[in-house]
């Protein structure tokens, strides 16, 4: 007889589980597919809106008849960090569709592999696998450190980071030109100020999205478990033990 538990507690009698889940894999591919393709299309939603936004506002602040300049420019900075707030849920949905993309490897891989042999043990060592098949030997040095510079030169003309490069520049170009719109000093020195508040708009969000994604393989260097859960959590079409 099952155990009577409070919904706080863990289950202690793991009798009540079947050893191996019974469900259709081709259908549960064809879901990880389709949850692939849905955070790219959430990707683009963001950037339209993102960019309408700034066709709506912009030529309103810019009108001759316009001069509450300090106005202005506090509301080009809020654009601006609109934008780096889209920017970090951009880089979420890259992150969720690089896990998205290894659980469709991971079950590739299941495939080929008796119903009866899978278990949570199983399942996230066909994960792993997959992350490091998809590393390689090309970014991981001899003594076991990650080629940090090599990942970024050789990720960084793909179509995903390109579409978060062109983003971040939008979000600073606003960000900056507020900012030179609000500081006190001169003409000279705002323009260089509001510049450099630019580029760390462009360089916080670019530097977040290359370490979401390097940490997301680190794994493959420190193999443990903490650094497992930072990929593994968001598999959730894998989660299928307790």
């Amino acid at each position: 007889m099952a155990e009577k538990l409070s919904i706080y507690d863990e289950f202690k009698d793991k009798s009540i589980f079947r050893n191996s889940p019974d469900f259709d894999i081709n259908m549960m591919y064809e879901r990880v597919f389709e949850e692939l393709t849905l955070q790219q299309s959430k990707r683009d939603q963001l950037i339209t809106i993102y960019l309408a936004a700034i066709a709506f506002v912009v030529p309103a602040l810019l009108k001759e008849t316009n001069n509450n300049w300090s106005l202005n420019g506090y509301i080009f900075m809020a654009l601006g960090l609109i934008g780096f707030l889209f920017a970090l849920i951009i880089i979420r949905y890259r992150k969720y569709k690089e896990v998205y993309w290894i659980c469709c490897r991971t079950l590739n891989v299941m495939m080929d592999i008796d119903k009866s042999l899978w278990n949570k043990e199983m399942i996230q060592k066909i994960f792993f696998n997959c992350m490091m098949k998809k590393i390689g030997k090309k970014y991981i040095t001899p003594d076991n450190k990650f080629r940090n510079i090599l990942y970024i030169r050789k990720n960084f003309f793909s179509g995903e980071t390109l579409y978060l490069v062109i983003h971040a520049i939008i979000s600073g170009m606003i960000f900056g030109l507020g900012s030179g719109m609000v500081l006190p000093f001169g003409m000279s020195l705002n323009t260089i100020l509001g510049a450099i508040c630019g580029l760390m708009v462009f360089g916080f969000a670019v530097g977040i999205y290359y370490g979401t994604l390097i940490k997301l393989y680190r794994v493959c260097i420190v193999k443990n478990d903490t650094a497992f859960n930072y990929a593994f959590g968001d598999a959730w079409f894998l989660h299928f033990f307790i």
